[in-house]
């Protein structure tokens, strides 16, 4: 009687998995695309009725026309799956941390002008609205699937050590109340690793609200955020900038009581699979890669 094969199965079933993978990543992206362009990103274009020069629009306009022919020219395969999964998660992020608090309640987001997301680094400005009413926090993310977040926390530590922070050069916030330039905007690097971005597009695909609500992502999106903030605080107190760590220091009291206080968050870290957010490749390089700032 021939014997089974059990290696042939173990392979013929990787196999499967990884074309379900690829199907999954392929039907998010394409919903991730149509978000993209229902919600619209910030439109350089509309900023001239609030006196910006036409000229200089149009200048930053091609900038990233040239740019994103550079990066097609520039194109690798293996590169391919991550821009797809790093627009994935931002799509994911975006609507969850609206519809479903993923980083407090009272919290919005903007989608940056191309122009910011290349040449500022900046995918996505979170808006914290404040006790006062009208005032906002803007915490810019800059949302990554790679593996490797070195070059990402290389540029915020020389920014700090400029004594800079990053500017949004085109920005409106939700209540319309402000149109223009944002300066010494805190940004954070985020990220998972392909297989919790193929997870949450799996749950985003089916609608699956509930199980997205207590997802235990967003606890590992939060620690990334205050680990990072708190290295960036104390790089800059020791640097003298003493202006830059107070920014960090009050974004930092910001994000650290979500964590502690939010009823979704707690729901979130009883998650089953909580242990895997700790065992994330990107969330392990990430803080690994805070040892720049020691």
């Amino acid at each position: 009687m021939p014997r089974f094969d059990h290696g042939l199965e173990n392979r013929l079933d990787s196999v499967m998995a990884e074309r379900r993978s690829k199907d999954i990543i392929d039907k998010a992206y394409q919903k991730a695309l149509a978000e993209i362009a229902e919600n619209r990103a910030i439109e350089p274009r509309a900023f001239t009725k609030f006196n910006y020069d036409p000229a200089i629009i149009e200048e930053d306009l091609r900038y990233v026309e040239v740019m994103e022919k550079k990066f097609k020219q520039d194109e690798r395969p293996e590169f391919a799956e991550q821009q797809k999964l790093a627009t994935i998660l931002v799509v994911i992020m975006q609507t969850q941390i609206e519809m479903n608090d993923w980083m407090g309640p009272d919290v919005t987001t903007k989608q940056a002008s191309r122009y910011d997301d290349i040449k500022n680094g900046i995918d996505t400005i979170c808006e914290f609205e404040q006790e006062s009413g009208v005032q906002h926090l803007a915490l810019a993310l800059d949302i990554t699937s790679s593996w490797n977040p070195t070059k990402k926390l290389s540029r915020i530590k020389e920014e700090i050590d400029a004594g800079k922070l990053s500017t949004v050069k085109y920005f409106e916030s939700s209540d319309e109340t402000f149109h223009g330039t944002l300066q010494l905007v805190p940004r954070v690097v985020i990220g998972a690793e392909r297989k919790a971005i193929v997870e949450l597009a799996e749950l985003w695909l089916n609608k699956k609200n509930k199980e997205l609500a207590s997802h235990p992502i967003q606890l590992q999106i939060l620690n990334e955020i205050v680990h990072q903030l708190k290295a960036f605080m104390n790089y800059a107190e020791k640097k003298g900038k003493t202006n830059v760590a107070a920014i960090y220091n009050r974004s930092l009291r910001l994000i650290d009581h979500i964590r502690s206080s939010s009823d979704k968050i707690a729901l979130a870290s009883k998650h089953k699979s909580v242990d895997y957010a700790t065992n994330d490749t990107v969330y392990a390089n990430i803080i690994d890669g805070l040892s720049i700032f020691r």
